[in-house]
């Protein structure tokens, strides 16, 4: 029987889809208009379809007239690069800054000032081709102790608790407002679950965007004709991301952002516990109060709008946690007063 040729591609088509690998392209950073490799790229493989389908097929038919057949093949696979290099920036369109924004984490402690400072370092040099979509979540990749983060403060599950990464949020609030100020379409954003000083400071609240993998994740899509730079820095207590790219004549305005309501934080939360000293009384949560703002990011060019997205905030408001001591035995217990 003749072979179905169909069939067979079909078959190579799914074996491609897991087995063929993207090649990565090379991370670059431009200073001063000088461009260095930060990183070199890694070549990939894609499946020779026409030879497999030629190899399967004269395989069937020698199984078919009776001729000895080997019991497994190989499927042959050409090597490919990206075309993402020093030497190819300005052809990619990578030409000048579109877009650029710093935030201030002065008062941060040390672990959360080498979190953001490591969190920038694994999205600097990535370049987003015309018509992608970038991840922030995906960028960072793993984050734990193998990847350089220390543990500090998260907000999780209604509590602030110390994890591996905790400050990333700085690094991806910074990139929103970069990508805000270079004209370029957010697809994802989330603000945090209440208010945190680092992130009002000069806007006041509703210019955040919180990150924990896999959601919520920060991102934005490369609607220009080139391809774009992300970068960034830290200098001192200040994070700066900037985008390269070509302007395409686009201007962008953020309107607000505006504080609609506010809360008062709800009374303090007091908690029970023997590992402390009674009358001993140890702060876990600082008080907040909430908010909910509005803020409108409007994209025109040539005096056509040509985006316009609202992001609206609501901030929870956050009641101060307090541990109280039960615990007569240990030193520094005081007697409770004579009822």
């Amino acid at each position: 029987a003749a072979v179905d040729r169909q069939a067979v591609s079909s078959a190579i088509d799914e074996y491609a889809a897991t087995h063929d690998i993207d090649p990565t392209g090379a991370r670059l950073r431009i200073d001063n208009g000088n461009v260095t490799t930060i990183a070199a790229g890694s070549p990939g493989k894609v499946t020779d379809r026409a030879a497999a389908l030629d190899l399967i097929a004269s395989e069937l038919d020698a199984r078919a007239v009776g001729t000895a057949a080997k019991a497994r093949i190989s499927l042959p696979a050409k090597a490919i690069t990206s075309d993402i290099s020093a030497a190819t920036v300005s052809k990619l369109g990578i030409k000048e800054l579109i877009g650029k924004a710093t935030t201030d984490f002065s008062g941060s402690p040390k672990n959360r000032q080498h979190n953001i400072a490591t969190g920038i370092s694994f999205l600097t040099g990535i370049v987003v081709k015309p018509g992608e979509e970038f991840s922030t979540n995906a960028a960072i990749g793993q984050v734990d102790g193998s990847t350089g983060y220390l543990p500090e403060l998260v907000i999780k599950e209604n509590k602030t608790t110390p994890e591996f990464g905790g400050g990333l949020c700085q690094v991806s609030t910074t990139l929103f407002r970069s990508v805000m100020n270079a004209g370029l379409p957010v697809t994802e954003r989330q603000n945090h679950s209440y208010r945190v000083t680092y992130y009002e400071r000069g806007v006041g609240p509703g210019l955040d965007a919180t990150i924990y993998a896999p959601h919520p994740d920060f991102r934005f899509k490369n609607d220009t004709p080139g391809a774009v730079l992300v970068q960034g820095y830290v200098e001192g207590t200040k994070a700066t991301f900037e985008i390269y790219g070509t302007k395409d004549s686009r201007s962008s305005q953020i309107i607000g952002p505006t504080t609609l309501a506010t809360y008062p934080p709800p009374d303090p939360i007091k908690t029970e516990t023997n590992t402390l000293a009674r009358g001993v009384e140890k702060q876990t949560e600082t008080a907040h109060p909430g908010a909910k703002t509005t803020a409108t990011y409007v994209v025109t060019r040539d005096g056509k709008e040509i985006n316009r997205q609202v992001f609206n905030s609501y901030y929870k408001p956050w009641p101060a946690q307090f541990l109280v001591g039960t615990n007569d035995s240990l030193a520094g217990a005081v007697a409770p007063p004579a009822q």
